[in-house]
């Protein structure tokens, strides 16, 4: 149950073979906990602060996006605009399934700017799942240029991802 999942993913400083476990649990409690569950969301984010093991960071973090309140998405917010390149994208896709319009602009200006094609398609991504009428223009451009490949792919998924969401 829920107590099993927070007790696997909070511990910190478990062996390596346990990784797996902690990972799994990040992603479970995302589908068994609530909103009001504020236990769940203190051990999510207390593994977004501290865990040591990027993946099993990320899963939790995308985890509190799917959680995610107008408080909750607030402090994804902070996290994106201060944390690493390792983490931000996925800090993004947290954004994103939040449906955090204020996250917009954060995430339109990192897809503007960014030049890591891995880091360009998770920003594409992640503002498909926006309400951003203003990142049209950057992710047409993308898709025009013709010499990255994925990042252009990235942007016609999310192009055609917010066509979706305005119907």
């Amino acid at each position: 149950g829920m107590a099993q999942a927070r007790g696997h993913i909070a511990s910190l400083d478990d062996p390596a073979e346990k990784i797996p476990l902690k990972r799994a649990s990040a992603i479970g409690l995302g589908r068994i906990a609530r909103i009001e569950d504020v236990s769940a969301v203190s051990t999510l984010f207390q593994v977004l602060h501290n865990e040591k093991e990027p993946l099993t960071r990320h899963f939790a973090a995308v985890t509190l996006g799917g959680l995610a309140d107008a408080a909750i998405a607030g402090e994804l917010r902070k996290l994106f605009a201060k944390c690493d390149d390792a983490d931000r994208p996925f800090l993004a896709l947290a954004l994103g399934v939040a449906g955090d319009a204020e996250a917009a602009p954060l995430i339109r200006k990192a897809l503007s700017t960014e030049r890591n094609e891995s880091l360009r398609g998770a920003y594409s991504i992640a503002r498909g799942l926006l309400p951003d009428h203003g990142a049209r223009e950057v992710l047409e451009a993308q898709v025009a240029d013709r010499g990255a490949i994925w990042p252009q792919g990235y942007a016609a998924v999310a192009i055609g991802m917010a066509r979706i969401a305005e119907s």
